[in-house]
């Protein structure tokens, strides 16, 4: 058992921990009573995140006494011990020098680690003056678990690697208001965004070589399928499962079928039922490494009914597998798009005509719904018809919608039947022309 001066030590090693120097643009939901719980794919930044906040409400004016932060990892404490956290919180409320009556901060990171760790964070609640964050492995944490055994007392935010503006921030590139750059400016923006598509987003491979990254991301996807996967849920499957990542990593940006693959596995012989293939994949999107997108339908059974686009969830993982070349910048810029997209809202369709003509997105912001297409260039004339074709279909049945095509370098705009559809660069949708932007 930790002696007091152990815990002191632990308490005070934690406050002096230096913060990430990369600031995070993403939004931390809070509410007044419950618990902000930070969800989302393994290494990209959560804990990161919320030693930002916490220095965030020191420059507010917080007192460091009043913060407590507790990395439950630290291989000093005793996460046996039923009574742990509680005894750090009891010495570190007699060493704090703050105000009595002033809210005290309370940051436990990774708190999967420890065991029966809702009741200790219910108690907390159930105390005057204190507000509580959380993160932990997407294995354990997930948002519906988190409901239930918070009971209603939690609110979660998502969590994502690297956006491309945050990785314009990490490489210090000073974003202009109103698109005022240079023209060798432009050039740098044009040229970070191919680097960005082209890597990973993962803020501790950010600077690394692409064959170090790579490596990396190979230990990542290990440590999703063996701890997220496989000891969580105690699968036996585990080269269907390996199959399963290969070929969903190497399908992002395109349908994916259960169906096909469970029909793959069966020409190979690699033995896994049906049922077994869907929970797999299920499994696959609890860690948030990959996202299912339904086609538009009216109809809930036909939404879920009808084979699904899988986005990776993060640009890295789909270059592991990919074989062929020839689409690659088009798929990774649909998949950045999507993931765009996807930190601001969790319902997103594709549309399909009745002529088989593709919207690759279809969502609502704020009460305004859009379409957008992400296509990498327009210079080939069919690639433009076969576009505008699609957005006028979808535009028939949603006449209110804003159209949009987002491309790699290219601008303009089509009038179309009455319609204008902007045509512009995915670096300027990103930093400045994206829904949640105006």
């Amino acid at each position: 058992m930790l002696t007091e001066s152990e815990i002191t030590e632990i308490i005070e090693d934690h406050r002096t921990q230096r913060p990430p120097t990369t600031p995070r643009l993403s939004f931390l939901n809070r509410v007044p009573g419950r618990a902000s719980a930070v969800i989302g794919l393994r290494r990209s930044g959560k804990s990161s995140f919320l030693k930002l906040h916490a220095e965030e409400l020191k420059s507010k004016g917080v007192h460091q006494d009043q913060i407590l932060f507790v990395n439950l990892e630290d291989a000093r404490l005793d996460l046996e011990d039923p009574k742990l956290l509680s005894r750090v919180f009891d010495v570190f409320l007699r060493n704090s020098k703050g105000e009595k009556g002033n809210t005290t901060y309370v940051f436990l990171d990774e708190i999967q680690e420890y065991k029966n760790w809702e009741k200790f964070v219910r108690g907390l609640l159930d105390q005057q003056n204190v507000e509580v964050f959380l993160t932990g492995s997407s294995s354990r944490m997930l948002s519906r678990e988190i409901a239930t055994n918070m009971r209603g007392r939690s609110i979660s935010t998502e969590f994502f690697p690297f956006s491309f503006a945050e990785m314009l921030v990490h490489r210090r590139f000073k974003k202009l208001p109103n698109n005022k750059y240079s023209s060798i400016q432009r050039a740098q923006i044009e040229q970070l965004l191919q680097e960005y598509l082209g890597g990973t987003g993962f803020p501790e491979l950010a600077d690394l070589t692409e064959d170090l990254q790579q490596l990396a991301l190979r230990d990542y996807l290990d440590v999703i399928v063996f701890r997220d996967i496989v000891e969580r849920h105690q699968v036996s499957a585990v080269h269907a499962l390996r199959q399963l990542v290969r070929q969903a990593m190497a399908s992002s940006a395109k349908l994916f079928s259960v169906s096909k693959f469970h029909g793959d596995l069966k020409a190979r012989n690699i033995p896994a039922s049906k049922e077994t293939c869907l929970q797999l994949l299920d499994h696959l999107q609890d860690t948030f490494a990959v996202f299912l997108v339904p086609q538009f339908s009216f109809s809930e059974r036909e939404r879920q009914s009808k084979v699904k686009k899988i986005y990776v969830g993060d640009l890295g993982f789909s270059k592991l597998f990919r074989t062929k070349v020839s689409d690659d910048q088009g798929q990774q810029l649909e998949t950045a798009v999507f993931l765009e997209i996807r930190r601001h809202c969790a319902e997103i369709h594709f549309f399909k005509s009745s002529d088989n003509l593709e919207v690759d997105f279809l969502f609502s912001y704020k009460g305004v719904r859009h379409l957008i297409q992400a296509s990498w260039t327009l210079l080939d004339p069919t690639t433009k018809e076969r576009e505008l074709r699609a957005l006028r279909s979808a535009l028939k049945l949603f006449p209110d919608a804003v159209p949009l095509i987002v491309t790699a370098f290219e601008s303009a705009s089509i009038e179309v039947e009455g319609v204008q559809i902007e045509v512009i660069p995915a670096w300027r949708w990103f930093l400045h022309s994206a829904p949640w932007l105006s």
